[in-house]
């Protein structure tokens, strides 16, 4: 009998044992690791730092954003400059960082009301900005002012300092509904091709617009028309998600189809080995929030890095889509988007000639952000969760 105790109270020896010197193990691992992501957090923030600032030097006194100025004439294509301004927001973004996103939004509710929802690109050759009446489309140009509006809403910004915003939404629904004939908003009234890529923008757009119209934010609440127009977006929301999962995923091929044209069939898939827009746009809807399936955009991910070395900036063509390092991070790729980053700090670091623009600049700075938060949930972790993960 006292032999089994003692064995007994041996047992728990060695088990109260263990466990501290796991726990020990886990307090040494932990600071580690707190160590070196707070190491790797202080050089995402210079870079993403640095960007905003060179976003800001690239801003017009009237409000707009110039895709690079460095070359002297100054271009503002409104869908770069919306993903210029997102970058100003990543991140815990400053009081300035606000304001010029401010300004921005502004500027494009104006040409938003003037234009009926139709906003081109924009060229001053010193004499003034005027526009060019080009385009290369309209549901996308509408797609990520909706997205800034409602980013800039959630990191602090007040609408009221945003220009019209209320009449901007209301001509954005409407606009976005002439161009949803079935389902899949098309290019522009003459342009009926549907794309993949500008449908995932438009979802995630009419998306946070629904959700910010739902939502108790003050400058919302007191707005008559809030509720009906989220209504519009909810639907136009739900019509895509529905559309782009049932008409543009191909179940043969197991790969998204680019688009449909005006009659709803296919465009033709060159193949894998043509990056844009064949490949990006099997795992660009992704970097919008629209996962349908999260295997299915994983394998889709593996693919395109098999055939591209896109974090090294090997793309060959003349930009680096830097949008890939915020996918990667999204579907827990932490190592190539580092390796992007570096790369692109190498590039870019000292050189801000063309082609590097701006709205590249605002994605390198989401993609800093997105290491930030993934260092953050890293440095929490111990060592059985890390195991387990």
């Amino acid at each position: 009998m006292k032999s089994k105790k003692r064995c007994w109270l041996t047992g728990l020896s060695l088990a109260a044992l263990c466990l501290m010197v796991f726990a020990a193990a886990d307090i040494w691992y932990r600071a580690e690791k707190r160590a070196a992501c707070r190491e790797k957090t202080e050089t995402v923030q210079k870079i993403m730092d640095r960007e905003k600032e060179w976003i800001r030097e690239n801003q017009g006194a009237g409000g707009e954003i110039y895709m690079n100025l460095s070359g002297g004439a100054g271009d503002v294509n409104p869908y770069f400059a919306c993903q210029a301004a997102m970058g100003l927001l990543a991140g815990q973004p400053s009081a300035e960082d606000l304001s010029c996103a401010a300004e921005y939004l502004s500027w494009h509710a104006e040409k938003l009301a003037e234009c009926e929802g139709v906003v081109t690109n924009y060229r001053n050759d010193g004499n003034g900005l005027e526009p060019t009446g080009e385009f290369d489309s309209v549901d996308s140009y509408i797609a990520v002012y909706l997205t800034l509006l409602s980013e800039y809403e959630e990191k602090g910004g007040r609408l009221s300092e945003a220009g019209d915003w209320q009449e901007a939404l209301a001509v954005c629904a409407e606009k976005l509904e002439e161009l949803n004939p079935g389902g899949l908003t098309q290019v522009s009234e003459k342009n009926q091709v549907s794309y993949l890529m500008d449908n995932a923008e438009v979802w995630e757009g009419c998306h946070r617009i629904r959700l910010l119209l739902e939502s108790e934010d003050v400058e919302v609440a007191g707005w008559a028309g809030a509720a009906e127009t989220g209504r519009r977006y909810g639907l136009l929301e739900e019509g895509i998600w529905q559309s782009v999962s049932g008409k543009l995923w191909n179940a043969e091929e197991q790969r998204f189809e680019i688009g449909l044209d005006g009659r709803g069939r296919p465009l033709d898939f060159t193949g894998w080995q043509e990056f844009y827009p064949d490949a990006i746009a099997q795992v660009y809807p992704s970097a919008c929030g629209m996962i349908l399936s999260r295997k299915r955009t994983v394998e889709l991910y593996e693919k395109l890095c098999s055939r591209y070395e896109w974090e090294s900036l090997g793309l060959g063509g003349t930009f680096d889509w830097p949008v890939l390092a915020c996918i990667a991070v999204e579907l827990g790729d932490e190592e190539r988007a580092e390796r992007f980053v570096k790369a692109y700090e190498a590039a870019y670091g000292e050189n801000r000639e063309y082609p590097l623009h701006t709205a590249d600049a605002g994605w390198t700075a989401r993609a800093c952000e997105a290491l930030k938060d993934s260092y953050e949930e890293t440095a929490g972790r111990g060592i059985l969760a890390d195991i387990l993960n």
